[in-house]
C-alpha cells in the first residue's frame, strides 16, 4: 500500500452500502496508516453514536461484542468511553504501549463479532442521510465510525476528514405499517386533505410505490360528494386533498386497493356548525441545537408534512454551544416562519433542565419571542460541565423571572425528577406520558424502573411524584402528552433513539375553536386539552355538562355529579375506567371503536373531588382526560 501519499492514513468499512434502520450485523472498520508514525502514547478513536449498539469488549455473546486485530509486534489497551446522554457519542480507545505502526500498516475493528457468539451490533434506528462530519461537541452526535488518532498522546486527536474511504446512510426497512391520518372534526361540505405513508417498524418514512388504482370509502354508505377531489402520488406518499363529507356522522375514511381495505384512518367528526374542534400536536421535540438529532427546520417539515400534527413546538434544551443566545434566537426565527394560521401551528419554547432541584420543565410564549431563562449555561464539552445560573436554580425563581410575560411552564416525567413545587399561575397542565412512559401512579406498566435514564427508585419518594401525587396534593393539573423524541421524527409512531427508552412518542389533543398560536395557547392554559400514547383517539369527556380541565362549584343540595363520555377510538376499545380522586369507581368493557356511557354520583362529599378518564384500546394505546375539578362549597 506504498501508493498512500498522506499524513493521517485512510479508513475502509465494510460492507460497504447502505445501512437499514434498527439493522443488527458485523461491520469491519480498517484504519491504514499514514506517514504519521504511531508510536508509544499514541491512540486511535474510533467513535460511533450511542444510538448504536454500546462497544463491549466483555461477553463475546452479547451484543456489541467488539474485537481488535493488530499487528502482532504491537502491544496496546483497548477502553471504552461514553457521553453521559444516550443520543450522543461513544468512543472506542485503542492506545499503543509498545512498537510503532508506520505507513501501510493496518488496524481491523470488528464490531459486533459475531465469530464467538454475539447475534452482532445494531444500527440506530433513526434514518439519516449523511456519515462521516465530525463534531467537537458531543451535542450535534454525526458521526458515524469515525477515526482520528492522537499521535503525540497528547489529548489533540486529529480527524482523518475526508480520508474515511465510505458514504453509506441509514436507510428505512421494510414496509412494517400504513398511516392514512386526516382532520379530527370537520364541518359538512367542508374540504380537508388526507395523507397515506408508509413506516417501518421504526416509525421511518418507507416510500411507498404508486398503485393503479385506489377506492376511497367513508363506512358503510359511501357520502362523498368531492367534486375536486385530488389523488396525487409524490416522494412515496399519496395525498388525498379537497375530500368532502356531505353528511354529519362519524367516519373513519378507507384505502380500498384490489377490493380489500388495506388502511383505515383515524375517526373523524362531520358536524353541521363545529363550535370545537380537536387538534393534535407534540411541543416537546429536540433537535440537533441540543442534544438530539436533525435541524429544526427538518423536525418541523416533518411534523407538518409527514405526521401531519396540527402544531408543534421544537423545546430543545436550555445548554449547548447551539442554545446559546444567538442560537436560540435562531430557534425562534425558525419557529416563527413554520407558524401558518390556520395550517400549522408552532410554539417558542424551551426545555429548563433541572434535575437536581425541582425536575424538568417547558417553557412557552405565546407570543412570536421570549426570553430564555437557563438552569445551566452551555458548555463546549456539554451539560456534563456545564454551570448553573442562580438567577434560575429553582422553579420559583424560573417563575419570578416570568412574571408580567405571557407563558406557561410544562413538567414532565415525574417519576423521574418532580417534587412538590408546582406553580398554580404559570404552571396548568403536566406531561403525563412521553417515550419515558407514562409518569400517571407509581408502579403503572408504562413506567420502568431498571430502563429509565434515572430510575425514580433512586430517588426519595418526595423527589420523584407521579401524576396522582400532585393530584392529592391540590394541584389543579390538566394532562398533555408529547415524545420528548431526540430522532427527529414525533407524531405519535416513532420510538425514542435512546437505547434505554423503548417506548413511542405521544400526542396531545387540544380542543378550542379554531387553529391559531393564540388559541392553541389558551387552551393548553384552560386545561381544554387530552393525552395519548400517539393515536388519535377522540374523546369527550365532562361532569354536569362541563368540559374537561374546568373547575365547577358543588352544593350538595343540588343535583348528583352526572359524568358523560364518548370515545371513538383507533381500535377496538378494550377498557374504560373512571377515576374519581385517584381511585377507579367505574369500568366498561366495550370491545368495540365506538363507545359512550354516564355514571352517575350521588355521593355527597365534604372535599373537593375530581374525575378523569382512563380509555385503553386492544392494541395498547391509551388515553387520559384532562381532569374535571368539583369544588366543595361551604353553607
Amino acid at each position: 500500500m506504498s501508493e498512500l501519499n498522506n499524513e493521517v492514513g485512510f479508513a475502509l468499512l465494510q460492507p460497504n452500502r447502505p445501512i437499514q434502520a434498527g439493522e443488527i450485523g458485523m461491520w469491519i472498520v480498517e484504519y491504514i496508516c499514514g506517514r504519521e508514525k504511531l508510536i508509544p502514547g499514541s491512540t486511535v478513536r474510533v467513535t460511533l453514536p450511542r444510538i448504536w449498539s454500546s462497544f463491549q469488549l466483555i461477553d463475546p455473546t452479547r451484543e456489541g461484542f467488539t474485537t481488535v486485530e493488530i499487528p502482532s509486534n504491537i502491544e496496546y489497551d483497548l477502553c471504552v468511553d461514553y457521553s453521559q446522554m444516550a443520543a450522543a457519542f461513544q468512543h472506542l480507545y485503542i492506545k499503543i504501549k509498545k512498537g510503532d505502526l508506520s505507513e501501510g500498516d493496518v488496524i481491523k475493528v470488528i464490531y459486533g463479532d459475531t465469530r464467538f457468539g454475539s447475534p452482532g451490533s445494531r444500527a440506530q434506528k433513526i434514518v439519516e442521510n449523511y456519515f462521516v462530519k465530525d463534531e467537537i461537541w458531543w451535542g450535534t452526535p454525526t458521526t458515524y465510525f469515525h477515526i482520528a488518532i492522537d499521535p503525540a498522546g497528547d489529548g489533540n486527536f486529529i480527524s482523518l476528514g475526508d480520508n474515511h474511504l465510505w458514504n453509506p446512510a441509514i436507510i428505512p426497512g421494510k414496509l412494517w405499517k400504513l398511516v392514512l391520518i386526516g382532520p379530527s372534526v370537520l364541518a359538512v361540505g367542508e374540504s380537508a386533505d388526507f395523507v397515506l405513508y408508509g413506516i417501518d417498524q421504526f416509525g421511518n418514512k418507507v416510500e411507498l410505490e404508486p398503485m393503479e388504482s385506489i377506492c376511497l370509502e367513508q363506512g358503510t354508505v359511501c357520502y362523498c360528494n368531492s367534486p375536486n377531489l385530488q389523488i396525487v402520488f409524490e416522494n412515496g406518499v399519496w395525498k388525498i386533498n379537497n375530500f368532502v363529507f356531505s353528511k354529519p356522522g362519524l367516519y373513519r375514511l378507507k384505502i380500498i386497493y384490489k377490493d380489500e381495505i388495506i388502511v383505515e384512518s383515524n375517526p373523524v367528526q362531520i358536524q353541521v356548525n363545529p363550535q370545537k374542534r380537536i387538534y393534535w400536536g407534540d411541543i416537546h421535540i429536540h433537535s440537533n441545537f441540543c442534544d438530539g438529532r436533525k435541524h429544526p427546520r427538518e423536525i418541523y417539515q416533518y411534523c407538518r408534512d409527514i405526521a401531519r400534527l396540527d402544531f408543534a413546538s421544537i423545546s430543545s434544551h436550555d445548554w449547548g454551544p447551539l442554545m446559546d443566545d444567538e442560537g436560540w434566537q435562531q430557534l425562534q426565527n425558525i419557529t416563527n416562519q413554520f407558524n401558518d394560521l390556520g395550517k400549522f401551528v408552532t410554539l417558542i419554547g424551551y426545555e429548563w433542565t433541572n434535575w437536581e432541584d425541582n425536575g424538568n420543565r417547558n417553557v412557552y410564549y405565546a407570543g412570536d419571542s421570549g426570553p430564555i431563562m437557563r438552569y445551566k449555561a452551555g458548555s463546549p464539552k456539554g451539560l456534563e460541565e456545564a454551570n448553573v445560573d442562580e438567577r434560575y436554580r429553582t422553579a420559583p425563581q424560573l417563575w419570578k423571572a416570568l412574571e408580567g410575560k405571557e407563558a406557561i411552564v410544562i413538567p414532565h416525567h415525574s417519576l423521574a425528577a418532580m417534587d412538590n413545587t408546582i406553580s398554580k399561575e404559570f404552571e396548568p397542565v403536566i406531561e403525563i406520558y412521553s417515550c419515558w412512559g407514562s409518569s400517571e401512579y407509581r408502579g403503572n406498566p408504562m413506567w420502568n424502573n431498571a430502563t429509565n435514564l434515572i430510575p425514580s427508585g433512586e430517588r426519595s419518594p418526595d423527589k420523584s411524584l407521579s401524576v396522582q401525587d400532585l393530584l392529592e396534593k391540590g394541584h389543579k393539573l390538566g394532562f398533555i402528552a408529547g415524545s420528548d423524541n431526540h430522532g427527529g421524527m414525533p407524531g405519535g409512531y416513532h420510538r425514542s433513539p435512546y437505547l434505554n427508552l423503548s417506548l413511542k412518542g405521544g400526542l396531545t389533543g387540544v380542543i378550542t375553536e379554531n387553529l391559531s398560536r393564540r388559541n392553541i395557547f389558551k387552551a393548553l392554559k384552560n386545561r381544554h386539552c387530552y393525552a395519548t400514547t400517539g393515536a388519535r383517539i377522540l374523546l369527550n369527556f365532562t361532569v354536569n355538562g362541563i368540559m374537561m380541565g374546568s373547575a365547577l362549584p358543588y352544593n350538595k343540595l343540588e343535583s348528583p355529579n352526572n359524568v358523560s363520555f364518548e370515545v371513538n377510538g383507533t381500535d377496538k376499545i378494550k377498557l374504560v375506567e373512571l377515576l374519581k380522586n385517584n381511585q377507579t369507581v367505574c369500568q366498561w368493557f366495550p370491545d368495540r371503536q365506538d363507545f359512550k356511557s354516564n355514571y352517575v354520583d350521588r355521593e355527597n362529599s365534604e372535599k373537593d373531588t375530581y374525575y378523569y378518564l382512563r380509555v385503553t384500546q386492544e392494541d395498547g394505546e391509551m388515553a387520559w382526560s384532562s381532569p374535571i375539578w368539583v369544588e366543595f362549597q361551604a353553607q
